[in-house]
């Protein structure tokens, strides 16, 4: 009877320390991957951030240059944009700016 209580009080011990193991290791899991998330979610705002700081530039260069009465022409082949979406971007500037 002895030795049937001692197996039986390691399989409780055992199984309790499973149990906890498992806990202490789906708590790890779940830091461990909101780390990943943030450091994921940081490098996706930087190249989301400079995308859009190229996208603006891009938009001050076409504004400038019809300021200087370059060719809508000559303005799309240089910066790659259609002539369609170089005259919506000038009418929504707000500046009054005459197209070639």
């Amino acid at each position: 009877k002895f030795a049937f209580i001692v197996n039986s009080n390691k399989q409780i011990a055992y199984e309790e320390g499973k149990q906890l193991g498992r806990e202490e290791g789906k708590q790890l899991g779940r830091e461990e991957g909101k780390q990943l998330g943030k450091e994921e979610g940081k490098q996706l705002g930087r190249e989301e951030g400079k995308q859009l700081g190229r996208e603006e530039g891009k938009q001050q260069i076409i504004l400038n240059m019809l300021e200087n009465n370059i060719k809508l022409s000559l303005i799309s082949k240089v910066t790659g944009i259609p002539e369609k979406k170089i005259k919506e971007l000038k009418n929504n500037s707000g500046k009054k700016i005459g197209v070639k």
